[in-house]
């Protein structure tokens, strides 16, 4: 884009999105790494992810979760190294009815106050298809090339604003991946020299990653995780394993139908030794 005169601050880089956690999962490490460095960074949050789910019914209810993800918003940014964090209110999961002038106009406005070198926002797929995301990429995009026009947007000029185009704009990319997250789980507890136990916070975190990591194309596959009664049992005839069990916590007895054939033939003394003998899986 244009530069129309030698850059003499530290390099700005401004993050436009949608919701709070938006800027960790897109462009965390950038943020970072260049605040680090010393750059002055901005991220706005465009809203306050009123709308989005709740993992845990002990951290927020519907009437509070705007307000616990603003919050957490702000402690993610201060981690990150990011000097200044805008969240606004334009209506989660709204953005595509407002229009798209009410958007680049707000942003607009932003690149104008804080006149950044770099922009980051979504791509035009929002990373993986979800409408706000979409809607604040073109917005971000556009309102990049309007920024330096000064026939867009005058009532902010007549506030003291001076046009301003960001030297480069990137959107966030979530490339697809081929591999699989049961495998890589697998690996991992196999490799394990101790027997694992996983805690019931474990699980939870498994879920949620496993739940990201799919939405976001890390993995091609999907975790579940659940509980099962002592009495459970999985029944295998012959047909083709569609899936993959991972014990995280407990035991289990595998029973095999040859086992049980060559068992009933055995001698008292070899019965008792087998039953109840639970198989070390990891």
């Amino acid at each position: 884009m244009n530069t129309t005169s030698q850059v003499q601050h530290p390099m700005r880089i401004l993050g436009v999105f949608a919701h709070p956690d938006d800027e960790s999962f897109c462009a965390g490490g950038t943020f970072a790494r260049n605040a680090g460095n010393g750059a002055e960074v901005m991220v706005v949050s465009v809203t306050r992810g009123e709308a989005g789910q709740i993992n845990s019914a002990g951290l927020a209810t519907r009437r509070t979760l705007g307000l616990v993800r603003e919050q957490e918003f702000h402690l993610a940014c201060q981690q990150l190294g990011v000097q200044h964090a805008l969240c606004l209110d334009l209506g989660d999961g709204l953005l595509m009815e407002l229009g798209p002038d009410v958007l680049i106009r707000q942003v607009c406005e932003i690149i104008r106050s804080f006149r950044p070198d770099v922009v980051i926002t979504f791509g035009p797929d929002g990373g993986f298809g979800h409408p706000d995301h979409i809607a604040i990429s073109a917005a971000t995009t556009a309102a990049c090339r309007y920024s330096g026009d000064s026939s867009q947007f005058p009532e902010q000029l007549l506030q003291g604003l001076v046009p301003h185009q960001p030297a480069q704009l990137y959107h966030c990319h979530f490339p697809y991946r081929d591999q699989l997250l049961s495998e890589l789980l697998a690996h991992w507890l196999v490799g394990n020299e101790q027997r694992f136990q996983g805690t019931g916070d474990f699980a939870h975190a498994l879920l949620l990653i496993a739940e990201a990591s799919t939405i976001l194309h890390y993995c091609r596959d999907h975790l579940e995780v659940k509980w099962y009664v002592a009495v459970f049992s999985i029944i295998e005839q012959g047909e083709s394993s569609n899936s993959l069990y991972l014990i995280l916590s407990g035991s289990a007895n595998v029973i095999r139908e040859e086992e049980r054939m060559l068992i009933s033939q055995a001698s008292p003394q070899l019965k008792n030794l087998v039953k109840g003998t639970p198989s070390k899986l990891p």
